[in-house]
């Protein structure tokens, strides 16, 4: 089969929505079918055993999804809509985010969702959009497995940008409560971010920053490291995160998983997650101690949270938008 992926941001940026689409299109090549990626991001990445095409002529992308089986789009753009428009009959869209916005950018990609088929990575992103839709998760990759089997020294791990909407204010406010009834307590931050300045100085005039390590950006084996060094994964988001690709990694990692409950969050951890209304501190106190209080069964849980994430494997998931194309007769079963 062949396939065209557009994607205006791709690798080599990072991000949730640059992974998934590049799990995705590996995930097919190594499914033996013909991929072809077009993005706008000009920088080389490493060589992958499917096509990269940079800034090509629009005449040129039109040429490729005519002659392609399958054209999977990220997220509506009102740049490149009118081509989706053109080849309808085989425009997926793949929807990682929604379009909340009441500008009318975000009310004409709301519209054009009518147009498209829609796929959504969870429930949450599926109903603001206008258009029909189905629900995929998203995947993760499978670099991230457990590692460690004896004690970790952190009790919990946060990693992501330290940026307002990723909540890492609302987990130090629970920290420094948390600490002052264990102080025997660690917190191990992975990322970095305009926040940081700002939260390293609270850990430092609370007197506890032998308590608290930043790591700084880690990815790649140093990230599973990481996980696989902590018992709790804390996402403290104060924005409805569309899915939570970081729940996976952790989960798979052998963390629990303490999350906010807004947007998809609950939708990524499913059963396995704990949950607290976003940017209360105060509930955000009582999940660190229920979760770390409930580690054990999570241990003896992991075979079974391990099955839960076959279900969210880049080849899981690449087979189950093959089989909803299949479903819209936009490729041959």
């Amino acid at each position: 089969m062949r396939i065209v992926i557009r994607s205006l941001t791709f690798l080599p940026k990072v991000g949730g929505l640059e992974n998934m689409m590049h799990q995705l299109a590996l995930a097919w090549a190594q499914q033996g079918h013909t991929v072809r990626v077009i993005t706008a991001v000009p920088e080389e990445a490493a060589p992958q055993p499917y096509e990269v095409l940079r800034n090509p002529l629009e005449s040129r992308v039109r040429e490729m999804i005519k002659e392609a089986d399958l054209y999977l789009e990220a997220n509506i753009s009102l740049k490149t809509f009118v081509t989706g428009l053109r080849f309808r009959c085989k425009w997926v869209v793949s929807h990682q985010l929604p379009y909340l916005t009441y500008h009318w950018t975000g009310i004409a990609k709301r519209v054009l969702t009518l147009f498209a088929h829609n796929i959504c990575c969870s429930a949450y992103v599926a109903q603001t959009l206008p258009g029909r839709s189905v629900v995929i998760p998203n995947s993760y990759q499978t670099i991230f497995t457990k590692t460690n089997n004896q004690e970790r020294p952190y009790d919990f791990i946060f990693t992501g940008r330290m940026v307002s909407d990723k909540g890492l204010d609302v987990l130090i406010s629970a920290f420094l409560q948390y600490h002052s009834i264990r102080p025997e307590s660690r917190l191990l931050l992975v990322g970095d971010g305009p926040e940081r300045a700002a939260q390293q100085a609270r850990i430092e005039a609370a007197g506890i920053a032998d308590a608290v390590t930043w790591a700084g950006v880690l990815r790649g084996e140093a990230l599973v490291a990481a996980y696989n060094s902590a018992k709790i994964a804390v996402i403290p988001s104060r924005w409805p995160e569309p899915f939570g690709i970081v729940a996976l990694e952790a989960l798979a990692c052998g963390c629990g998983v303490v999350a906010s409950n807004g947007g998809g969050l609950p939708e990524a951890a499913g059963r396995w997650g704990l949950y607290y209304p976003n940017g209360d501190a105060e509930a955000l106190l009582y999940a660190l101690q229920t979760a770390l209080q409930q580690y054990s069964a999570t241990v003896g849980a992991f075979p079974q949270i391990q099955q839960y994430l076959q279900a969210h494997t880049p080849a899981a998931i690449a087979q189950q938008y093959i089989q909803q194309c299949q479903a819209w007769n936009i490729v041959p079963h």
